[in-house]
């Protein structure tokens, strides 16, 4: 099949929407409405596909452009299918709804290296529910009394047979011949190696232009402007690692991050984030605490995003967007993840799998594992960490930093996790623990003998209790001496 997708998203359309009628017979007036975000999709011959395109509208309406989005790249695979076979939106029946699921999963890609499938089952899956959700839509909206049945449950003799099973956790669940039922292995979602991360942020420091002097003509302030954009582009790849690997947020929320509450993350001590994939129309907002060093790290971030604006002579707060590409304008997802390809192949990553998602698998892992930690370490017997309310209760406490609405949809990560979590080589060293503890003292001596430090009496007393804290920490045996 071709690789160009059937749609054009982002479209602001004036529909007819209310007529008025007046009381004294004149003439009715229709009023109109402004409908925008719109996903509009045609047929490979570039006729409008109609039907579609009114239940893309509703989807819209009810949810966001995103979903609308979201279905579209789903529904392109089917039009087109439908192009090739010659078959028209209504003529589809259980066998047709199989052969396009076989279709699918039948493709291949080329992927490091070597030909796979493109597609997962959990994929095809999805695309042949968003079919089915069509064609009952269409069948409750558009149906005229004189067509056929589309859709149905068995007996109904419906063109589409359809089934009502009831899920793990008692739900009710869709079922179709060409939904696949295989899910694919947990071991697809990896977690991003240590190994990994060290050699992509010394690519993004390779990859980093030094600033030279001032310009003195217009070749030297064009090598200037190249200097700036490859300074921010430094610092936004660096903060794109940073906050990846810290929250495990997802690309597009770390796209969407809102900037204007986030313009003070060291007084604030909090990352706001955006939790997509809800198909709310205003995304809730989650709070991800930051220590006193990742807030530092976001505003110097900020403070470099500033820098670059201003030398193009641009307001840092007009354009509000997080991340930005390099002509000051904000930048696409799909352009970010093209970015991080780029990083990957410059560290020597070409033929294993490496992607943002990595770093939110590597991210609700080892969450999970602190929590179970935490667990073992309130005496709790590791039997009982197999029971469904103490699973449930720390994946419900990983959910709230992640953004998932279902705690147990994390529960696959919970084998890997727990292995994390009780192997040997977590636990640190006495050794270890010394060096942490003569390291804090540094630090703390360091700060004490700050010219600033004694005419600031508050942070005076709060440095007093610090070193008091170290010394019951170390009486207390907590240094890792014996």
């Amino acid at each position: 099949m071709a690789e160009f997708q059937l749609y054009t998203s982002g479209m602001t359309f004036d529909m007819p929407w209310i007529v008025r009628r007046p009381k004294n017979y004149g003439q009715p007036t229709v009023s109109k409405r402004t409908l925008t975000n719109q996903v509009y999709m045609y047929w490979p011959n570039g006729v409008p596909c109609t039907p579609i395109n009114l239940w893309l509208q509703l989807i819209t309406l009810q949810s966001t452009g995103e979903s609308a989005v979201t279905f579209a790249i789903h529904m392109t695979h089917f039009i087109r299918y439908c192009f090739d076979q010659s078959t028209q939106l209504l003529e589809v029946d259980d066998k047709f709804l199989c052969d396009f699921a076989k279709s699918l999963e039948q493709e291949k890609k080329l992927k490091y290296a070597a030909l796979s499938h493109k597609r997962n089952p959990n994929h095809i899956g999805y695309t042949i529910r968003r079919v089915i959700d069509f064609l009952i839509w269409y069948q409750m909206n558009l149906r005229l009394s004189s067509q056929p049945k589309l859709i149905g449950v068995l007996g109904t003799g419906a063109q589409v047979t359809i089934e009502w099973r009831t899920g793990n956790r008692g739900q009710p669940v869709l079922h179709h011949p060409a939904i696949p039922t295989k899910r694919p292995p947990v071991g697809d979602k990896k977690p991003m190696p240590d190994d990994f991360i060290g050699k992509l942020l010394e690519s993004i420091d390779a990859l980093r232009t030094q600033s030279p002097d001032e310009p003195t003509s217009q070749a030297d302030r064009k090598k200037q402007d190249l200097i700036a954009k490859s300074l921010y582009l430094y610092a936004r790849r660096m903060i794109t690692v940073k906050l990846t690997k810290l929250t495990g947020l997802r690309p597009d929320e770390l796209n969407s991050i809102p900037l204007h509450l986030n313009l003070y993350p060291v007084e604030k001590r909090r990352l706001f984030i955006p939790t997509l994939k809800t198909r709310e129309s205003s995304p809730p907002i989650r709070e991800f605490p930051l220590s006193l060093e990742d807030a530092i790290d976001v505003s110097t971030y900020l403070q470099d995003r500033e820098s670059f604006l201003q030398h193009f002579n641009r307001e840092a707060i007009s354009t509000g967007a997080f991340l930005l590409g390099q002509n000051g304008a904000p930048i696409e997802t799909r352009s970010l993840a093209r970015d991080f390809r780029r990083i990957c192949e410059h560290a020597g990553l070409r033929n294993v799998q490496v992607c943002l998602s990595m770093f939110r698998h590597r991210f609700i892992t080892t969450q999970i594992a602190y929590e179970i930690r935490l667990e073992l370490g309130r005496a709790l017997a590791q039997k009982d960490l197999w029971q469904e309310a103490v699973q449930r209760r720390i994946l419900a406490k990983v959910a709230k930093l992640t953004g998932h609405r279902d705690p147990m949809s994390l529960h696959h990560y919970f084998n890997e996790a727990y292995a994390q979590a009780v192997s040997r080589n977590q636990d640190r060293t006495p050794t270890q623990k010394a060096e942490l503890v003569a390291n804090m003292e540094g630090s703390i001596e360091r700060l004490s003998r700050h010219p600033e430090v004694n005419l600031n009496p508050e942070l005076l007393r709060e440095i007093a209790m610090m070193e008091k804290h170290l010394r019951d920490l170390k009486a207390s045996g907590g240094d890792g001496k014996d």
